[in-house]
């Protein structure tokens, strides 16, 4: 093991401290998890972005495409059946 040491606002580290605690994370596990993202996919395990209003456009886009040309199940049976072939 090794240690690492990293400058941050203080802001910006309680804030996100609080967050990770929500969801049961520290956040030494929280940087091994990300580190870890990093190697699995040979880069960042995300988009960098800071603007919320591209975000959810992305998303609305995303959401309407699925409902206008998603594939639709008469059961569930059919669709497990459809995710498990």
């Amino acid at each position: 093991m090794t240690n690492l040491t990293i400058r941050i606002d203080e802001k910006l580290k309680k804030e996100t401290k609080k967050t990770l605690e929500k969801h049961g994370l520290d956040m030494s596990t929280a940087v091994k998890m990300f580190f870890n993202q990093v190697v699995i996919q040979k880069g960042l395990p995300f988009l960098p972005t800071h603007d919320p209003k591209k975000i959810r456009e992305e998303w609305d886009r995303e959401v309407e495409d699925a409902l206008k040309n998603g594939k639709r199940y008469t059961s569930v049976k059919d669709l497990f059946d459809d995710i498990l072939d």
